[in-house]
């Protein structure tokens, strides 16, 4: 079973600004949101793969600790997806500049496909540190093995610290881990 973590809140999220490539830090509370994913994880992985990107590898490394895990293994296959000419702006700022589409952006696809292969190979149970547009273009789409990842419902937003999951052909169980 694969558990996909979004990262904690960054000090660009509280901002509301559109980020991708960018790096910044995590907040206090994604710093506290590290632990609550630890309390929902523990016991759980056996070992944590994130994006290299800050806001992810110090989610994961926080998360290593508390689980007692060992250094996370860095992926950039999981990277967020590029907003392009968008990167560092808000919604509206977006909205006012590329009415159309915004250039060199990534599709929530394009980043998906990065990982695809990479999730696939992973043969352990782990939490995947990586980010909202690479979740969101996984979710609900088969992979090439016929598994399918899910994410909580009531989750559609993908929030910080969100964890989905993918049960992997072989996995056990076909449900929402308890």
């Amino acid at each position: 079973m694969l558990y996909l973590v979004r990262h904690g809140e960054s000090t660009l999220n509280a901002a509301g600004v559109k980020y991708g490539h960018l790096n910044p830090p995590l907040t206090l509370a994604g710093i506290e949101q590290a632990n609550a994913t630890a309390t929902e994880l523990n016991g759980r992985v056996n070992v944590i793969v994130t994006s290299p990107l800050a806001r992810a590898h110090h989610f994961a490394l926080l998360l290593a600790e508390r689980l007692g895990l060992g250094q996370p293994l860095v992926s950039s296959a999981l990277i967020e997806r590029s907003f392009g000419a968008a990167e560092g702006l808000t919604a509206q700022q977006i909205a006012r500049d590329y009415p159309g589409r915004v250039p060199l952006m990534e599709s929530d696809a394009q980043a998906a496909a990065r990982a695809r292969n990479f999730l696939l190979d992973l043969n352990t149970t782990a939490a995947i540190i990586t980010h909202k547009g690479v979740i969101r273009g996984l979710t609900g789409t088969p992979l090439d093995n016929g598994a399918v990842i899910a994410w909580d419902p009531f989750d559609i937003e993908q929030l910080n610290a969100g964890i989905g999951y993918l049960n992997r052909p072989g996995d056990a169980g076909d449900a929402v881990p308890a």
